[in-house]
């Protein structure tokens, strides 16, 4: 048995969701669990958490091998905006790939002006998928404020963008959505398959 985690399936939530309160983010963490193995790991964290540090701890626990690293990302709100982003961001530092993300009504996030996305009626921010990422399903809502921004593709050759799927719920209730946990399981399976 080896004692490498090349296979990593991370759930990351939204704005003012913690540990100490459930969420859609960890009823989908629990269902994706049943992937888990000794060389799938399988993580939820927080929006906000340090993505230079995990980047490296994912690094480092699959002894460095850029070669067989995978990863599916299920990211919800700022989860999106600011984890999921950061977080591919830190693994194309290090050479690793995401194969897969299902991301669910992502909003923009800035460390300047965090609230500039959700207020200002003048600009409409766009979540911009880094290149090592290779196929995005995405869903949004327009029932309310925050609601998802639109995903492009920083190089459209290197990553496939689904369109978007609509949800008919308010946005706090976006990661209990049956179509995301539905997606992200699938996308599990396929990541596992390859």
């Amino acid at each position: 048995m080896s004692l490498d985690i090349p296979t990593r399936i991370i759930c990351i939530s939204g704005f003012t969701q913690t540990y100490a309160r459930p969420t859609g983010i960890e009823k989908l963490w629990m269902k994706l669990r049943q992937f888990e193995n000794p060389e799938c790991r399988v993580s939820m964290l927080v929006w906000d958490s340090n993505w230079e540090a995990f980047a490296e701890h994912c690094f480092r626990t699959a002894n460095g091998s850029r070669k067989d690293f995978r990863t599916l990302v299920c990211a919800y709100s700022w989860g999106v905006g600011y984890g999921f982003l950061s977080l591919a961001e830190e693994f194309k530092k290090r050479g690793l790939d995401i194969p897969y993300a299902v991301l669910c009504d992502g909003v923009y996030h800035s460390g300047w002006f965090p609230w500039r996305a959700v207020v200002s009626p003048f600009w409409a921010p766009k979540l911009e998928i880094p290149s090592n990422v290779g196929e995005v399903w995405w869903l949004r809502q327009f029932q309310n404020k925050p609601a998802g921004h639109p995903v492009v593709a920083k190089d459209p050759a290197a990553t496939k963008i689904h369109d978007a799927d609509l949800l008919s719920v308010h946005h706090a209730w976006c990661d209990e959505s049956d179509l995301f946990h539905d997606r992200s399981l699938k996308a599990a399976e396929a990541l596992l398959a390859k």
